[in-house]
């Protein structure tokens, strides 16, 4: 996180998105709508540990997700960036943002890497100022 009169940006590492989150997933309402829970509940506790506890509330800011898969297989990006739907709710459920529409939030097209040891998400989010 860095601070001053520079805009500030949160660094949210998460673990991949379950295919449960998947827009093409063709799972139980019930399993989806688990998955959804801890996700962003998920979501919410590391954005809340990377604020140092305290709410930004930024009013306008801009994501970039890189995904760190543990293989080469090509996937859908678009999807990918779906899956991280509950990620961004549990955003601002931990007050980091106003709301993830993209009139506040905008997202950056995703970068896809591997990462065989330790697959994960790492979702920077930085401050735009108006």
């Amino acid at each position: 996180m860095t601070e001053g009169s520079e805009a500030q940006s949160v660094i949210i590492d998460l673990p991949l998105p379950r295919s449960a989150l998947s827009p093409n997933s063709r799972v139980n309402w019930r399993t989806r709508a688990k998955a959804v829970a801890r996700y962003r509940d998920a979501a919410y506790l590391v954005t809340r540990q990377a604020q140092g506890g305290a709410r930004r509330r930024w009013r306008r800011a801009v994501a970039r997700a890189t995904f760190y898969w543990p293989d080469r297989i090509r996937r859908d990006g678009d999807n990918a960036e779906a899956s991280l739907k509950p990620a961004f709710d549990g955003m601002v459920d931990a007050g980091l943002i106003v709301d993830d529409s993209t009139a506040v939030l905008t997202r950056d097209r995703p970068v896809h890497q591997v990462d065989r040891r330790n697959p994960r998400v790492v979702i920077e989010v930085r401050e735009v100022r108006t």
